[in-house]
């Protein structure tokens, strides 16, 4: 499925320190995205670290590795897994958070994703893009806090300007990319209408992808980014789940494109963002 040079590579970004939870951003199936390894019951378990998901997933490759079984007369669409981690840098006081699993049917070479369910149980976490490692629980970094509103489902959002426009965008580390909200204010004033409607009907015209948008300046707390590539919200060809495709009408997604070479961490117990 994979080659084995794309294999040994991902393999080769997870530190051989115990103490340190480091991640990768080569994952072949998320790339840009943070995916960490843990270590449970004598065997590696590899996790994409999603702050832009509500829930926690389990594929079915990570569903075989856990040895689980179905009840007969259910099927996977019927049950979650109720599951503690017992990976040392995970437990906070030596206490380990229990997170529902959800089951997608499919294969990838990773087991599953961590969602805002289980994310949200810690205090703080840290990601450092520079080092490729995650922190739970530490001391504010060395930034100015941003106010972070979390909605219902504990997704997390700030406001930061887009050519000198506030907008109002998820901090979504599962995002490979920027994308801009469909209510924007300039109304993509460079785009015809005909290739609007055509991004509208989306992939089942056979439509080919628009290149990036190139945004002139994004300020983002004390970090400004220039030249930034953006997709827009109306294109149908970016992945997102269907329930959440309306979202993109009034908030906007930071991806990975605000977060590589930085520092970012995202404070759910006093609701702050900081980014270095």
């Amino acid at each position: 499925m994979f080659s084995c040079n794309i294999k040994h590579a991902f393999m080769n970004d997870f530190s051989k320190d115990d103490d340190i939870l480091s991640f990768s951003l080569r994952s072949p199936d998320y790339k840009q995205c943070p995916v960490i390894c843990i270590h449970d019951s004598g065997k590696d378990f590899f996790f994409q670290v999603d702050t832009g998901t509500t829930n926690s997933y389990l594929y079915l490759n990570g569903f075989t590795k856990m040895n689980l079984e179905l009840k007969e007369g259910y099927t996977l669409k019927d049950v979650t897994v109720n599951f503690q981690f017992e990976d040392p840098r995970l437990l906070i006081d030596g206490k380990s958070h229990n997170v529902s699993f959800y089951i997608k049917e499919e294969n990838n070479y990773t087991d599953g994703l961590l969602g805002m369910d289980l994310l949200s149980q810690y205090d703080n976490i840290v990601f450092d893009y520079k080092n490729k490692t995650m922190k739970l629980n530490q001391l504010p970094i060395n930034s100015t806090p941003i106010p972070m509103y979390k909605n219902y489902q504990n997704l997390c959002y700030v406001y930061y300007s887009v050519d000198e426009v506030l907008d109002f965008g998820l901090i979504d580390t599962g995002a490979q990319v920027f994308v801009i909200r469909e209510d924007y204010k300039n109304n993509y004033t460079d785009i015809s209408e005909e290739e609007i409607n055509k991004l509208r009907k989306g992939p089942d015209i056979q439509v080919k992808k628009m290149n990036p948008i190139f945004f002139n300046e994004i300020i983002l707390g004390n970090i400004t980014y220039k030249n930034i590539p953006g997709r827009l919200a109306i294109d149908k060809h970016i992945i997102v789940a269907q329930k959440d495709r309306k979202e993109l009408r009034k908030r906007s997604i930071l991806g990975a494109p605000f977060f590589k070479n930085h520092i970012i961490q995202l404070d759910f117990k006093n609701n702050l963002f900081y980014i270095e």
